[in-house]
């Protein structure tokens, strides 16, 4: 759920070096107790999505 989020957060495939982010999001997720609300704050402030690049 967390990869298919972020993949659909960022409009692309998750790439190899996004595992490391997948994992972080992982771990702050599981000490919230897997609540949607923590999975998408993660996402939205994640540096991915926060630093993606946009085409026109």
């Amino acid at each position: 759920m967390t990869e298919k989020l972020l993949a659909y957060a960022l409009c692309r495939q998750i790439e190899g070096y996004d595992d490391i982010v997948v994992d972080r999001l992982m771990e702050t997720i599981a000490k919230d107790g897997y609540r949607m609300q923590t999975l998408i704050t993660e996402v939205v402030t994640s540096y991915p999505f926060l630093n993606r690049r946009v085409q026109n």
